[in-house]
């Protein structure tokens, strides 16, 4: 749930305030949430520019077996314009993330502290029909970040990391069937300094596995790719260069008013030099049905692993708002 209020004093200043809350009844019972609290300034020096700070305190599950928990606490301070009605551009200035992890089962593992600075260039290419329930055109995100111990960052070595990705939505024959195909690809490489060692991959790493990456492979399990087991350790740091490729491809039929039902498919691949994978392409395929209210679509997913590993579970039940 979120509240704004965008004009403060007649200024056409605002300020917003984002809470999440998630708990998993099944797995472990813990509590994770987070809360964003913004400030825009509309006419950064009187130009068409827009400057934001965003204050990020989260909480997250990020390994259930292992009771493993990241509190992140984060600043960011961004300039945005909107060179199109269509394309926007977003220049995280200076972001810092504190992260602390610790184990909910003290046993399972050592606490720890880091401290990641970057800055971050976006660009955002918008060409949708509707940004909730889109039917047609297409979406397109790019992104550059930089981050070193000259800026800030802690335990953590300078990289580079760059990601894409374009989403096009298809209506077919005007019929209300829509399909749906998007790519995403990734390239992160560490500058090899030797400070501290590399780049912790549980933070800024590709890591597959939920609804938003693979359906049918549960996040925060065993069953994402790269695992710890894939990586011969819990605290892997990256010292050369992983890539990432997914594609999802999705069509979606109307059943009854707003209720319809939708096919899919996803497939995934990370790599990393110098860390051989047994198997580093995972997919799966399923059926879902979704309700579509006007802040998107409310989905229920089932998916089935293709080609699965030993001891993993043939399926997930993945229950969502919104559109990839």
């Amino acid at each position: 749930t979120s509240i704004a209020y965008r004009n403060l004093f007649g200024t056409g200043r605002g300020v917003s305030l984002r809470v999440e809350g998630n708990y998993n009844i099944a797995r472990l019972k813990y509590p994770e949430n987070k809360e964003v609290l913004g400030y825009l300034e509309p006419y950064l020096f009187n130009t068409r520019n827009r400057g934001r700070i965003n204050l990020t305190r989260s909480k997250t599950v990020v390994d259930y077996d292992l009771t493993k928990v990241v509190e992140v606490n984060q600043t960011t301070y961004s300039v945005e314009r909107d060179f199109t009605s269509h394309i926007t551009g977003v220049w995280d200035l200076w972001s810092l993330a504190s992260y602390n992890t610790f184990y909910i089962d003290p046993t399972k593992g050592t606490n720890d502290q880091l401290d990641i600075a970057s800055t971050i260039l976006h660009a955002d290419i918008d060409y949708r029909d509707s940004p909730f329930n889109p039917t047609k055109g297409f979406v397109s995100k790019l992104s550059t970040e930089y981050s070193s111990p000259k800026i800030g960052s802690n335990q953590t070595d300078e990289y580079w990391r760059e990601t894409a990705s374009i989403t096009h939505y298809l209506s077919l024959w005007d019929t209300g069937w829509v399909w749906t195909n998007s790519l995403r690809g990734g390239y992160l490489e560490s500058e090899g300094h030797g400070v501290d060692g590399g780049v912790p991959y549980d933070k800024v790493g590709f890591i597959l596995g939920g609804r938003s990456t693979l359906r049918g492979y549960e996040a925060g399990t065993s069953e994402t790719f790269p695992n710890r087991t894939d990586l011969t350790t819990d605290n892997y740091k990256l010292a050369t260069i992983a890539r990432m490729g997914l594609v999802k491809s999705e069509v979606r039929f109307p059943v009854y008013g707003e209720l319809g039902g939708s096919l899919f498919y996803d497939g995934g691949y990370v790599q990393i030099d110098g860390l051989p994978f047994e198997k580093n392409y995972r997919d799966s395929a399923g059926f879902g049905i979704h309700y579509n209210t006007p802040v998107g679509p409310l989905n229920l997913e089932f998916a089935w692993k293709l080609a699965r590993r030993d001891g993993e579970s043939p399926w997930r039940f993945h229950f969502s708002i919104g559109t990839f």
